[in-house]
């Protein structure tokens, strides 16, 4: 089994980001690329396709827009 270690001068806000990446709650295998598009629908949020396109939407807004996309702007800089 690999052991994860973090820096101990990692501290704050740096090290609660670095945690996230580990969490078990972290989408793994198709989940990833669908954004729990399954889940959704089998919660019943996603019944039709005008609930697919609010979920899209919302999606795009509040995921795409503020995290991933800055992100990779981020990582692009570097």
């Amino acid at each position: 089994m690999n052991t994860i270690t973090i820096d101990p001068g990692v501290t704050g806000l740096s090290r609660l980001r670095l945690l996230q990446l580990i969490s078990p709650s972290l989408p793994i295998g198709a989940f990833t690329y669908s954004q729990g598009i399954e889940w959704a629908v089998e919660a019943g949020w996603i019944r039709d396709a005008g609930d697919l396109s609010q979920w899209l939407e919302s999606l795009i807004e509040c995921s795409l827009t503020r995290v991933d996309i800055p992100l990779l702007e981020r990582l692009y800089r570097a």
